[in-house]
C-alpha cells in the first residue's frame, strides 16, 4: 500500500531536491523516498556545473517532466544503459546518465526533463 505522501509525490508536477558537494561528488538526500547521499555520476556532474557554475557548493533544483515557467535547461532522453538512461543537455553536447533512483520521482524514464 502506498502512503498518501508517497502518492502525492509521484503526482506532483514539480519536484525539488537540494544537491550539494560531498567530498567532491554531487549528491542529494531525500528522506521522503529513502535516499541519502545519492550521487550524481557519469556526466551529470558536468551538466550540474554547466548550470550552476564551478564555484557552487549547493543549490535547489526544481525539476519536472514538463516545461514550466522559469525552467532554464532541458535534458532529452537518449539511450538506455544499466537500468538508467543517458540524457543530453539541450543546446550542448553534454551527456549524463540518470540512474534507477530517478524512478523514485517518476513512474518511468521520461523523454525529457526541465529544471531551474
Amino acid at each position: 500500500m502506498t502512503s498518501s505522501s508517497e502518492s502525492d509525490s509521484i503526482n506532483n508536477a514539480l519536484r525539488v531536491i537540494h544537491p550539494y558537494l560531498d567530498h567532491g561528488t554531487w549528491v542529494f538526500d531525500d528522506q521522503g523516498v529513502g535516499l541519502v547521499k545519492e550521487p550524481f555520476v557519469a556526466g551529470i556532474p558536468n551538466i550540474i556545473e554547466a548550470a550552476v557554475g564551478p564555484d557552487c557548493r549547493s543549490f535547489t533544483a526544481v525539476f519536472s517532466d514538463r516545461s514550466f515557467p522559469g525552467a532554464t535547461f532541458s535534458l532529452t532522453r537518449d539511450t538506455p544503459e544499466a537500468g538508467g538512461y543517458w540524457y543530453t543537455l539541450e543546446g550542448s553536447k553534454l551527456r549524463g546518465w540518470l540512474c534507477p533512483a530517478t524512478l523514485q520521482y517518476f513512474p518511468s524514464f521520461r523523454k525529457s526533463f526541465t529544471s531551474r
